[in-house]
């Protein structure tokens, strides 16, 4: 759980960057390299532990994007470019990962009958 919500924190914080503060990119390049490396660790982290496993392989699918992105290309030159990469990676892994967080139904709540139906108790 605490895996997906730095996740989902770094996805807002990617959001943030792309929206507020582009010269951050621009002035520090290894800005994304290091997100991508942090989302790829922590996507890692969260496969292990979450019950959930495909919010965390799309993170790290996602942080696997950006970097063969960010090395492969030159995103940094295109400002475009990198505005609509890490805004939509941001949105993505933001939303996965924090879906992961507050979806919180394993096997045990299936054999139960607690299913979340927002049905009174009996």
């Amino acid at each position: 759980m605490i895996p997906s919500l730095l996740e989902g924190l770094l996805g807002l914080w990617l959001v943030w960057v792309a929206v507020l503060d582009p010269r951050l990119v621009h002035s520090h390049p290894g800005v994304i390299a290091l997100s991508a490396i942090v989302l790829l660790l922590l996507g890692l982290a969260a496969f292990r532990i979450d019950y959930l496993k495909w919010p965390a392989v799309t993170d790290v699918v996602l942080g696997l994007v950006l970097l063969i992105l960010y090395f492969g290309t030159s995103i940094v030159s295109s400002g475009t470019l990198t505005f609509w990469m890490l805004f939509w990676s941001g949105c993505i892994v933001g939303i996965v990962s924090l879906w992961s967080v507050f979806y919180r139904q394993g096997p045990e709540a299936m054999t139960s009958g607690d299913t979340q139906l927002n049905e009174p108790a009996q």
